[in-house]
């Protein structure tokens, strides 16, 4: 029975850890709380954008973005459920979008927004037709993706359900769920690491004044797909050793 609990105690541990961190890679760019506004799935910088144009920093705004054309921000920071806007990449916000459902990556219509009226085609051209202006490309996957992740994480949290009824037909279960939820994080996690690297590699290389750059709820998610993998052998050799201890009974 020890090897029973051990194997039991493991995969449950694993999918504890991974569920907390899924939990903090959602709550990315919620709200302005500290830490809410730390965590993101990607940042767009846009810091040299002024000087590639020649205007200075007159294209640039600050404060609560109440209307269109404010100025353009610093940094732009996108979670699952929202984008906000600071002068610094992790400092306090001046704005955030409001979180929704299946919240997208679109970068262009959020910079666009932001950018004075006289200066938004010199903008656009800047910019050019890469992955990185691809709304309708990068809003497709990030919300394809933004569901697999969504899955995945309450199904990794369903076999801590599971993994207390101690019985080994509950720690079947619970491996079933358990690799159901690392396929569909890691199928998440591909397409987010997928369209940052491609919108990266189109806008990094143009001398625009913008950088794009992973952000640390990628990996963070990418940790709890780990911990998910891992956890799915402990859960069978549970429900394996718990047939053994079992079969002296029957």
């Amino acid at each position: 029975m020890g090897r029973f609990f051990a194997c039991a105690g493991l995969g449950t541990f694993l999918t504890f850890a991974a569920s907390i961190l899924a939990i903090f890679a959602q709550i990315s760019q919620i709200n302005s709380n500290i830490v809410p506004r730390n965590i993101r799935m990607v940042t767009v910088n846009t810091a040299g954008v002024g000087q590639a144009l020649g205007v200075g920093n007159a294209i640039y705004g600050s404060g609560a973005r109440n209307a269109a054309n404010t100025g353009l921000r610093p940094s732009y920071q996108w979670g699952l459920w929202a984008y906000c806007e600071a002068q610094t990449e992790g400092g306090v916000r001046d704005a955030c979008s409001g979180t929704s459902w299946a919240h997208t990556f679109q970068p262009v219509p959020a910079i666009l927004f932001d950018v004075p009226a006289a200066e938004q085609q010199a903008v656009s051209n800047l910019l050019g037709n890469g992955t990185f202006t691809a709304s309708d490309y990068l809003g497709r996957f990030s919300k394809g993706a933004f569901y697999v992740l969504f899955i995945g994480a309450v199904l990794g949290g369903l076999p801590l359900i599971t993994g207390f009824l101690a019985h080994r037909f509950a720690f079947l279960v619970a491996a079933i769920l358990t690799l159901l939820a690392f396929l569909c994080e890691a199928v998440g996690c591909i397409i987010w690491t997928i369209i940052i690297h491609k919108s990266k590699s189109a806008v990094n290389g143009l001398n625009a004044g913008i950088t794009v750059s992973y952000g640390n709820a990628l990996w963070i998610y990418w940790a709890s797909t780990g911990c998910l993998l891992f956890a799915i052998l402990p859960y069978i050799f549970g429900c394996i050793a718990g047939r053994d201890s079992y079969s002296r009974y029957y």
